[in-house]
């Protein structure tokens, strides 16, 4: 309308709230991967099709100290068939991998691009070595879709002019948009697997807490991590002081 700016329509008129870049953000993320997850049903070799639920994701075991949600399995099909079950829905190598999405902006892609996908985001190794415990994963099929494939583009263009040396070293046929990481997780699950599930199993006891055993060491008014992002702030400021302590976590980020 003419003569009419943004900032001059009612914010009660097109309902946008503190949340709202939260609630788009989050819906990008469930197209993008859902694109990726067509993209490789589609397109990798040996047909390869990522099965999920009639509802989407995945759960874990009910008895599992976590909740979470898995993006899905891959199933190694035979015959254009899509086998759901034994045997055949593992990889040729014998082992069964899980799919994991992550749709990142440009300084983690750029992280993902110049140091790998394991030193970038130990929490993600944390993450699907978790799903692999519980859901009997070998590997995972690790997809990385960047929010902003033109930045990284010209970052990489302007790196390798200036002679920097992660845009000089990446790999022929990296992507500024999608990068695909195979990991095996066998090794993470026998050397992180114990101290992740004993953490696990400390943050699902701090759900069960009475008032005033929550402890801690810290200002939860003044400290932004971790109690910034914790679900038990408010609960932890309101009741005090307690008895129940959780594990650090064994890599990277808490």
């Amino acid at each position: 309308m003419a003569g009419v700016e943004p900032t001059d329509i009612p914010r009660e008129d097109h309902g946008l709230d503190g949340r709202s870049d939260g609630k788009l953000t989050a819906e990008l993320g469930r197209l993008a991967e859902a694109a990726s997850i067509d993209i490789i049903n589609r397109g990798l070799p040996g047909n390869i099709h990522v099965t999920r639920t009639g509802t989407g994701q995945l759960a874990l075991p009910k008895d599992f100290p976590l909740t979470g949600h898995p993006d899905g399995e891959l199933c190694f099909c035979k015959d254009g068939l899509c086998a759901q079950s034994g045997l055949e829905s593992l990889a040729p190598d014998g082992l069964k991998y899980g799919f994991e999405h992550k749709f990142v902006g440009r300084f983690s892609y750029k992280d993902v691009l110049s140091k790998g996908i394991e030193v970038a985001h130990p929490e993600w190794i944390q993450q699907v070595t978790l799903y692999a415990m519980a859901l009997g994963w070998d590997a995972v099929c690790l997809v990385v879709l960047s929010q902003d494939g033109s930045s990284i583009r010209y970052e990489v263009r302007d790196g390798r002019k200036k002679k920097l040396q992660w845009a000089s070293t990446l790999p022929a046929g990296w992507n500024p948009k999608v990068m695909i990481g195979w990991i095996d997780l066998r090794g993470y699950k026998i050397a992180l697997g114990p101290s992740l599930l004993e953490r696990a199993a400390g943050l699902s006891a701090l759900r069960a807490v009475e008032p005033g055993e929550c402890i801690r060491d810290f200002d939860p008014k003044k400290t932004r991590f971790p109690c910034g992002w914790c679900d038990f702030k408010s609960r932890c400021i309101e009741d005090g002081q307690g008895v129940v302590s959780v594990t650090p976590a064994p890599m990277g980020h808490a």
